[in-house]
């Protein structure tokens, strides 16, 4: 697998590549990650990850970088001759002329795992996606959204998996505490709508009896604007914490999770936590509403929405019990082996 990205480097690309690298290790696959990265200090070797990182001729002939990624790929897949060579996201684009003229497009696959954050998305990479589906033998989009919104038509469509010995000693939230505990995890940029997760929950304390804290975990452009924020006016009850490297042990502490991200989305799902997700654009709409478990979660594209979504957990939890249901349900049934056995499939179709 090339990644363009890896742990210990913190985000969902990166844990899905590691975990289902896991996963195939447990079906009995030998396999090694490819990271178009500089290995970060502190990071053991190992025989699974080769870090290779994207850089010019010399350090410094412009215009070269991709020349040389060609050239240290076609030497690894000369000496390792894989079987399969499954790329992660743009890690393909600057070694497609080598995978054409080796014959190699032959046993190339591809996942796409989202979309580059800019809306809409630039027709450029339209072009460039559609064109490396008609070229590779298979691939996998996470989430539905990437077809209709890049035009691919992929082989699979996956939301991930779920270490489910993680929730062995799971505990039952309190929805009775007072303030009433709200965590958000994912980037901080205006696209995941944070912004107006912070401005619901002033709105609802200004107006509740039943005040809310929301702890945001997470990284991003606008992670200093949300310091300030929460520095201007401690009695707010907002807090900005530092993303963390496996949200399944701190998500549980609380009773709602606003989730910006499919994994996150999924594991808030499988311990059974009310999960509310916000949008601020049509893409980042059908990011949400096409997704499984849409129906049992609270899809929210205003201030105002999410503001009436956590009146409505304290008013009536009977109901919102009702709608979560199916999502917990589903949410059980994904795993990590379960996508690992979608990749080995797809390779041998």
């Amino acid at each position: 697998m090339v990644a363009p990205s890896y742990p210990p480097r913190v985000g969902g690309v990166e844990r899905h590549i590691f975990e289902v690298h896991s996963a195939l290790k447990r079906l009995g696959l030998e396999g090694r990650i490819v990271v178009f990265r500089t290995r970060p200090l502190g990071t053991q070797n190992s025989e699974d990850v080769i870090w290779l990182p994207f850089r010019p001729l010399f350090g410094w002939v412009p215009k070269t970088a991709s020349l040389v990624m060609n050239l240290r790929l076609a030497r690894l897949f000369q000496l390792s001759k894989p079987k399969v060579i499954h790329f992660h996201d743009s890690t393909i684009y600057p070694v497609v002329p080598f995978l054409k003229v080796s014959g190699l497009l032959k046993r190339t696959y591809i996942t796409f795992h989202g979309w580059e954050g800019k809306f809409p998305p630039a027709v450029k990479m339209i072009r460039k996606r559609k064109k490396i589906v008609r070229a590779v033998q298979g691939s996998i989009a996470i989430g539905a959204f990437i077809q209709k919104w890049y035009g691919t038509v992929t082989d699979v469509v996956s939301y991930g998996g779920v270490k489910g010995e993680r929730y062995s000693s799971l505990r039952t939230a309190d929805y009775n505490a007072n303030p009433l505990r709200i965590g958000y995890f994912g980037r901080l940029d205006r696209d995941t709508g944070i912004l107006e997760v912070v401005k619901a929950i002033r709105k609802y304390n200004y107006k509740a009896d039943k005040r809310v804290n929301l702890d945001i975990y997470g990284a991003g452009p606008l992670r200093d604007h949300l310091l300030k924020i929460a520095e201007e006016d401690s009695s707010e009850g907002i807090s900005v914490l530092p993303p963390v490297k496996d949200a399944a042990t701190i998500l549980v502490n609380y009773a709602i999770v606003v989730a910006s991200g499919y994994l996150t989305i999924l594991e808030a799902l499988y311990a059974e936590r009310i999960v509310f997700a916000q949008y601020n654009n049509d893409l980042r709409e059908d990011y949400l509403r096409m997704h499984p478990a849409a129906s049992s979660i609270f899809i929210c594209n205003s201030a105002e929405d999410l503001s009436a979504a956590i009146s409505q957990c304290c008013r009536d939890l009977e109901s919102v019990f009702v709608k979560c249901r199916s999502g917990w349900n589903w949410a059980k049934e994904q795993s990590w082996n379960g996508v690992a056995k979608a990749y080995v499939e797809l390779w041998a179709m």
